[in-house]
């Protein structure tokens, strides 16, 4: 069915075997507008960032709410998950109401990297 849809101005040339010209003329101009409005709308859609899933997570702020043992856990927005550090040094070394960047996930743990001031600098300048 949304074959269909994509093929809309090539099924309204019909329109000319059955008018005349003065009548089809028109009706195909607005088949043409509608179908070019349609194509960029469905280009938006595909361009836009993913919103849900857990692709949605990459790249976003946390905050570290326990950092005991090996497992730190992390809250993002408004939801409490299990991380594992990319480094695995720097999991000694996180700290409770540090700011941690999402890189990856590993089942139902995320994996995060310490944010400090030469990583924030490096990812934005």
């Amino acid at each position: 069915m949304c074959h269909l849809l994509l093929m809309m101005p090539l099924i309204g040339l019909g329109v000319f075997a059955i008018l005349p010209w003065s009548q089809a003329l028109p009706i195909y101009l607005v088949i043409t507008v509608l179908s070019l409005f349609l194509y960029w709308k469905i280009l938006q859609a595909m361009r836009a960032p993913v919103a849900i899933g857990p692709e949605s997570l990459i790249d976003g702020i946390a905050e570290v709410v326990s950092a005991h043992d090996s497992q730190p856990q992390i809250r993002y927005r408004s939801e409490l998950w299990s991380a594992v550090c990319q480094d695995k040094s720097e999991t000694q070394l996180l700290r409770s109401g540090e700011k941690v960047r999402i890189v990856d996930f590993e089942g139902m743990k995320l994996v995060v990297r310490k944010i400090t001031e030469s990583t924030e600098r490096s990812s934005y300048g």
